[in-house]
């Protein structure tokens, strides 16, 4: 039997066009820098903070989950999700090699000693020019050079590179030279450059280097005439033909997801960030450790470079705000377990509320106003943006009932945006309401902050949950006439898997981990009918962020080693469904929705009711055929776009080298009528677009 497209609307405001939302995490076990055109690994030469506990377990690291003490993955290499972005290169002594590229707690990414000349490098605190340490190199040999290297540059044929770096010495009219190799063949160099004389100041010295044949990875390498002692500091290697510094083929991936909304920096990175250290010239901004995940943040990213990142994919920029509080001085209490909570770090500054909710007012006015008229707008036009940022969403805190209770934070939270809105009062800011202390108290807190918020900063993992805060959310703004919209900030596609949040639930780990179903169609899938599910929602859900947009241990849109970028399975579905037109969902007759089924239609108008939107979601081994009866519609359709993406089972995945995978057929019908009847493939998700005369 057909399915009957009745003319009945299900939702009174249409789906929001700013529905496919995405998330960007800084400090972050490598998720950023991979996108970075940012060639060198601790560029810095800072000490590496080991990856904290909560890093490894949404890695997927543990040898037993059950039981850390068993140990830890200390070879990423092995793992599915592993690409080139995620290796930890260290800088090593020269003549001499990086050896195995094991990360572990203790490791320093530093190999201090040559194997065959008298050749030490290390880290010191003397005088850094950047962060709190340099790189200090003594050449003890009286007539052979050395130096010191990072491998893993991958180089690009009929492609430029600049170096730039800091240096000084204490040996009067110290040389140096920067050379080239291709990786495993120290022969002869691919580019060599002069560096010298070095004084006792620093300064900074730069080369750029035109690669016309070579392609592959790469050493840099600087060597040091013999005798000399040479400090270090501040080194950068980037490709000449960045755009505004990202890479421009993970641009390029980026806006085939076309994202609506990204937001960043955090996530539980932003409850420690302090917006200043992100901004103004590259070598004034201080490297520092990612305090909640472990590993380094070098601050090379920050609010401009995002904002930028999103403005030219065309998306609004939605920033999380750190929500100062007492407790942060010290501790980030993990629910109810402090022991796990320690950071290990002084914080007095993240722990006066008035001054955070200064701080996050003068992060609004350098986003978004116009030069001249507030010092920080000023400012961002000397660190070289003249222009305003428009940074729409305002997101305050991440995970808040850490920190706060309910009413308590809705408090903050009317402080904060009484602040923030006195900057500019368009700004839109979202309410924390997940967590199940604040689901319980949505109307109190509703009542203290309701008159200062625009939107519910939610997560939920399927439609119980969603509905758990729509119908307060709706009440509300019933009874105050207000308009207060849902998002969902941080969103895993985990829906039809209700243990899949927490892989250890059952007594038995069968060791399958999230970060191996993150990669897979299966997961993709899911992706395709919860936003089936948010649509059903109209207006009132405003949009949804998909955790994460880039190299989250498969948890993302696309990745990007160094190699090159790709769309993983999920990023497929985006760039399919973001371009959906649809608008007003409508009722079927001969079929009854069912949010976890494996088997789900769905049909939508597009805004001004001129073409029909027709989903499909297939995640059985067999294939199917359907047949929709459109007459009671009341138009003849003359046109069908099809598109379908399939693969050969639910564990399928996309790599670098096997980037389609996930297969995806497009076609187009006239004289479609008032009935549409196609093939669906197993394994499949299906989108047609209808157009009426």
């Amino acid at each position: 039997m057909p399915i009957i497209v009745t003319s009945q609307e299900v939702t009174a405001t249409p789906i929001s066009d700013r529905l496919y939302g995405h998330f960007i995490e800084l400090g972050y076990g490598v998720q950023v820098e991979p996108m970075w055109s940012e060639m060198f690994f601790n560029r810095s030469f800072e000490p590496f903070t080991p990856y904290k506990w909560i890093n490894k377990e949404w890695y997927d690291l543990w040898l037993d989950p059950k039981h850390p003490e068993k140990g830890y993955k200390t070879d990423w290499s092995q793992e599915d999700w592993h690409h080139s972005g995620y290796e930890h290169n260290p800088w090593f002594a020269v003549p001499g090699d990086e050896g195995p590229l094991e990360i572990t707690d203790e490791s320093t990414f530093i190999l201090p000693r040559s194997a065959t000349l008298d050749i030490e490098i290390g880290l010191t605190s003397e005088g850094a020019r950047h962060g709190e340490t340099c790189l200090k190199v003594v050449n003890g040999e009286s007539e052979a050079w050395g130096g010191f290297a990072q491998a893993g540059k991958v180089i690009q044929k009929e492609a430029g590179y600049k170096f730039r770096g800091f240096l000084k010495s204490d040996t009067p009219g110290a040389h140096a030279e920067v050379r080239i190799y291709a990786q495993g063949d120290w022969a002869a160099p691919l580019f060599t450059a002069p560096v010298g004389p070095i004084g006792e100041e620093w300064e900074e010295f730069s080369c750029t280097f035109h690669n016309k044949v070579y392609e592959g990875r790469a050493v840099f390498s600087l060597w040091i005439a013999p005798g000399a002692t040479v400090y270090t500091d501040c080194f950068s290697l980037m490709p000449t033909n960045t755009r505004h510094g990202w890479r421009p083929e993970v641009v390029e991936a980026a806006a085939r997801i076309n994202p609506k909304v990204i937001r960043w920096p955090g996530g539980c990175f932003a409850s420690f960030y302090n917006w200043r250290d992100g901004i103004g010239p590259y070598d004034q901004r201080k490297p520092q450790p990612s305090y909640f995940w472990g590993g380094q943040n070098a601050n090379d990213v920050g609010t401009a470079e995002l904002a930028t990142f999103a403005k030219m994919l065309g998306a609004d920029s939605m920033i999380c705000v750190n929500l100062h509080h007492p407790t942060k001085q010290f501790y980030e209490v993990y629910w109810n377990d402090e022991s796990k909570g320690p950071h290990g770090f002084d914080f007095p500054h993240f722990a006066d509320p008035a001054q955070g909710a200064r701080e996050a007012a003068d992060w609004v006015a350098y986003c978004n106003l116009p030069v001249g008229a507030h010092p920080m707008a000023d400012q961002r036009a000397e660190h070289g943006y003249p222009e305003p940022f428009g940074v729409r969403f305002w997101e305050m805190d991440n995970e808040s009932l850490r920190w706060f209770t309910p009413t308590a934070y809705a408090e903050a939270v009317a402080a904060y945006s009484q602040a923030m809105k006195a900057v500019d009062p368009s700004i839109q800011i979202g309410l924390i309401t997940y967590g199940e202390e604040y689901k319980k108290q949505i109307p109190e807190m509703l009542a203290i902050a309701g008159a200062h918020v625009d939107f519910l900063a939610d997560r939920a993992w399927g439609e119980a949950q969603l509905l758990a805060v729509l119908e307060p959310m709706r009440a509300y703004n019933a009874a105050c006439g207000t308009t207060i919209r849902y998002c969902d900030t941080e969103w895993l596609a985990h829906q039809d898997e209700p243990d899949a949040f927490n892989h250890v639930a059952s007594d038995a780990w069968t060791g399958e981990t999230k970060s191996y179903r993150f990669s897979k169609w299966r997961y993709a899938m899911n992706i395709f009918r919860n936003f089936l599910m948010w649509r059903r929602q109209g207006g009132d859900v405003l949009f949804v962020n998909f955790n994460n947009f880039a190299n989250t241990h498969s948890q993302c849109v696309i990745d990007t080693p160094k190699e090159g970028a790709y769309l993983t399975a999920a990023g497929h579905v985006f760039e399919m469904i973001s371009r959906a037109p649809a608008a007003w969902p409508l009722a079927l007759d001969g079929y009854t929705v069912d949010a976890k089924a494996d088997y789900q239609v769905q049909a939508e108008w597009d805004l001004g009711r001129e073409r029909l939107v027709l989903s499909i979601v297939n995640m059985a081994a067999e294939p199917r055929s359907e047949t929709f009866d459109l007459t009671p519609l009341e138009r003849v359709f003359t046109n069908a776009q099809l598109s379908q993406l399939a693969a050969n089972s639910l564990t399928t995945m996309n790599t670098l080298e096997h980037p389609d995978m996930i297969r995806r057929l497009d076609s187009e019908r006239g004289s479609v009528g008032v009935s549409y009847s196609l093939d669906i493939p197993a394994y499949s998700l299906t989108q047609v677009i209808l157009a009426a005369e």
